[in-house]
C-alpha cells in the first residue's frame, strides 16, 4: 500500500509540475519582493467594552483581563503598516500559524499556514505585484490564487494539490469532489 501511494504522488507530483510549467506558474514558495519587513500580528479575534461603570475584554469569545488584551491588541495594525511584508500570524499559544507576503490586507505572494505542531499545513501563491502601483490591488486583479497549491496532513505527507491561474481552480490531483 505505501508503494503503491508513493507511486501515485510521484505521477500526481509530475503531472502538477508539467501542467505548471507549460500554464508559466511559477515556484509557490519564492517570491519577487526582496529583503521584505517582518511584521507579527494574531489570527484572533478580539472585543472590548469600556464604560465609566465597568469594562470587559474579550479574546476570540473568551474574557481576558486588560493586560492580556493589551498584548494581543497591541499588533493589530500591523496589516495596516504592511506596505509591502511578510506577515507572520500567531495564535494564543505562540504558534505560528500563518506566514504569507502582503499589503494590508491583499496576499500578493506565497502563503504557507501551519497546523499548531508545526508542520506544513498549506504551501500557496498568490498573484504578485511586479508593477509596483499598489493602489486598487482588489480591482486590478491581485490578491487571488495563482500558482501550485499543497495540502499536507498533520503528518506532513501531501494530501492533494490544486493548480490556480488568476483567481480561478485550473485542476485538483487528486480530484477531490
Amino acid at each position: 500500500m505505501k508503494h503503491t501511494l508513493l507511486f501515485l504522488n510521484i505521477i500526481f507530483g509530475t503531472q502538477v509540475i508539467l501542467l505548471a510549467q507549460k500554464t508559466g506558474i511559477s515556484d509557490t514558495t519564492k517570491t519577487f519582493y526582496q529583503n521584505l519587513p517582518v511584521l507579527k500580528h494574531y489570527t484572533i479575534s478580539t472585543s472590548s467594552m469600556t464604560s465609566a461603570d465597568s469594562s470587559w475584554f474579550k479574546i476570540n469569545d473568551k474574557k481576558v483581563d486588560e493586560k492580556t488584551y493589551r498584548k494581543y491588541n497591541q499588533f493589530s495594525g500591523n496589516i495596516e503598516k504592511c506596505k509591502p511584508c511578510i506577515l507572520l500570524g500567531f495564535d494564543t499559544s505562540e504558534n505560528l500559524i500563518l506566514k504569507r507576503v502582503s499589503y494590508g490586507d491583499c496576499t500578493v505572494g506565497y502563503w504557507i499556514e501551519y497546523y499548531t505542531n508545526g508542520k506544513q499545513k498549506i504551501i500557496g501563491h498568490f498573484k504578485e505585484n511586479k508593477s509596483g502601483v499598489w493602489e486598487n490591488l482588489f480591482e486590478r486583479g491581485y490578491c487571488r490564487q495563482d500558482g501550485i497549491w499543497t495540502y499536507y496532513s498533520t503528518k506532513g505527507k501531501i494530501t492533494f494539490l490544486e493548480i490556480w491561474k488568476e483567481g480561478k481552480l485550473i485542476k485538483k490531483v487528486p480530484n477531490k469532489k
